[in-house]
């Protein structure tokens, strides 16, 4: 999903509000069609522009509605790879990793399960810590990367805005914003 500014707050875009904003622009008989790439390539613009028509009508409405989220159990789940990519993105602190198994693993746990796959997706945040050393940081380099493990299957909740975050899993909260924090609950 893009990634919007308005008035200087990041609009995280889940898939329902993707769908509202496109049937606004195009209407509903065009809605399946701009998800085609190539369709408009003004997009972009013509998103920003109504998204920016919305804030200004009504401010409090909008960050509710655009700015805010709290997605809970299998909405969390399905959100945390776009909202965690969308994190790294706006901060520029960070990117995120897949931990994907290998083949004979899954073929292995397909032989023994039957039809069943028994696959964890689990993501990491791959987070810049600070550089240790002054002239580093007077030369903008960055520090070391520091690796945080999420098991999407253990997401609980996720809740506040692009800005800065929670994610509560079952063993930990992560607390996202420009600096990453991690709370061990056990």
């Amino acid at each position: 999903m893009p990634l919007f500014i308005i008035d200087k707050l990041p609009v995280y875009l889940t898939s329902k509000n993707d769908a509202l904003l496109r049937l606004e622009l195009y209407g509903e008989e065009n809605i399946t069609k701009s998800y085609i790439d190539g369709f408009d390539r003004n997009y972009y613009k013509k998103a920003k522009k109504l998204l920016l028509q919305k804030y200004q009508s009504d401010k409090n409405k909008f960050i509710d509605e655009w700015i805010r989220f709290d997605f809970v159990g299998e909405e969390a789940m399905e959100n945390a790879d776009y909202l965690l990519y969308d994190y790294c993105a706006y901060h520029g602190t960070g990117y995120i990793s897949e931990e994907r198994p290998e083949l004979s693993k899954l073929l292995c746990n397909h032989t023994e399960l039957g039809d069943e796959f028994s696959i964890k997706k689990k993501l990491y945040i791959n987070h810049y810590s600070a550089p240790y050393n002054f002239r580093w940081r007077l030369r903008g380099k960055k520090g070391v990367i520091a690796k945080t493990m999420i098991d999407k299957d253990e997401i609980k909740r996720i809740v506040g805005t692009l800005q800065e975050f929670l994610i509560i899993s079952s063993d930990k909260v992560i607390r996202c914003r420009e600096e990453l924090e991690v709370f061990s609950l056990k």
